[in-house]
This record gives structure tokens, C-alpha cells and sequence, in this order.
């Protein structure tokens, strides 16, 4: 019988591969805060962008989308493993 490894990572779906690494499981209420503050800056600079109408605004737009992204599936993760 083989014994149970509490510090592994729960299986994760391609998207979740994608946007979290595997090293961010060790701090992510660290990274979970690096992510929100990349996505606010990003969310600001595309604004900046499009007010000034360049099109290229929307680049930053999208990385702070994925930004968010990923910092909600490492907030969801933080809080899962502080119940356990």
C-alpha cells in the first residue's frame, strides 16, 4: 500500500496548466497577490492606451484578463488548502 503525499498538487485541467505554474503552489497567497497588482497595472495601462486611441491597448487588456484569471484559480487553491 502506498502512502499519501499531502504536499502534492491536486490534478489540474490544461487551462490551469496554462495560467498557473506548478512552483506557485508553495506561496499563493504571495502570488495571488502579485497577480491581482500585475492585473490592475495592465487594466490601467490599456486604458491609458485606448483614451489616447491606440488599438494595441487592448493587448494589455487581455493579459490583465489573464491575469485575474490565473489569480482567482491561485485564491481558489490558497483557500482549499487552508481548509484542509
Amino acid at each position: 500500500m502506498h502512502a499519501t503525499n499531502d504536499k502534492a498538487p491536486p490534478p489540474r485541467s490544461l487551462l490551469m496548466k496554462l495560467f498557473v505554474r506548478s512552483w506557485e503552489y508553495r506561496y499563493p497567497r504571495l502570488l495571488w497577490g502579485g497577480r491581482i497588482a500585475a492585473g490592475v497595472l495592465c487594466t490601467g495601462f490599456g486604458i491609458l492606451l485606448l483614451a489616447y486611441g491606440v488599438w494595441w491597448g487592448l493587448l494589455p487588456l487581455a493579459a490583465a484578463a489573464a491575469a485575474f484569471f490565473g489569480g482567482h484559480w491561485i485564491y481558489q487553491i490558497a483557500r482549499s488548502q487552508h481548509a484542509a
